[in-house]
């Protein structure tokens, strides 16, 4: 079992990428008051260079989510860290992962009267 799981996704420059990992939570005896985390993932994202180009790192939750314009064309690599407890891959550590790119945004302003 590894700590670390390592994905690749393809953007160009300027491409606005959103990244989604999300994993199971156990709840507690009703009313599922509280949630009970076996794990804690984070997710990070390099860029085609190798450099670590943005992050998502919290320890309460069983979501990351990270949002940003990709700086070159190319593969990105997300890496899901395990960063305590159980490996990444080991069960009931059974992730999602959404990965999301816009070419262009579009603003457009809401007109009240």
């Amino acid at each position: 079992m590894r700590n670390n799981l390592r994905r690749e996704f393809f953007a160009q420059a300027g491409q606005r990428v959103r990244v989604a990992l999300t994993w199971w939570a156990i709840a507690d005896a009703s009313p599922y008051t509280n949630v009970v985390l076996d794990t804690d993932l984070d997710l990070w994202i390099k860029s085609p260079a190798n450099r670590l180009l943005t992050a998502s790192i919290s320890d309460d939750n069983n979501y990351e989510l990270v949002d940003f314009n990709a700086p070159e064309t190319g593969i990105y690599s997300l890496l899901v860290v395990a960063s305590g407890g159980r490996p990444a891959d080991a069960p009931p550590n059974y992730f999602g992962i959404a990965v999301a790119t816009t070419r262009y945004s579009v603003y457009l302003p809401a007109i009240l009267r």
